[in-house]
């Protein structure tokens, strides 16, 4: 799986939380090509906060120590 989670890190965050914003007030998006492809998290075809908030799942267990998996967050 893409995703921005692969570099987990607050930029990236960042970047989905302003894209997200951005779409949501009904202006422009930020991310084009494969970020936007990578930030579609759960693969429905549209980034918005369900991705944001998977991300930030993904990046609390890590920082957490844990280790999860897609298939465990997405199933």
């Amino acid at each position: 799986v893409l995703t921005f989670a692969v570099c987990c890190n607050s930029s990236k965050t960042s970047e989905l939380l302003q894209h997200t914003a951005n779409v949501g007030a009904g202006n422009e998006g930020t991310l084009t090509g494969k970020e936007l492809l990578a930030a579609d998290i759960d693969g429905n075809g549209s980034v918005d906060s369900t991705d944001l908030f998977e991300l930030l799942r993904y990046c609390a267990e890590k920082g957490a120590g844990l280790q999860p998996t897609w298939t465990e967050l997405l199933g």
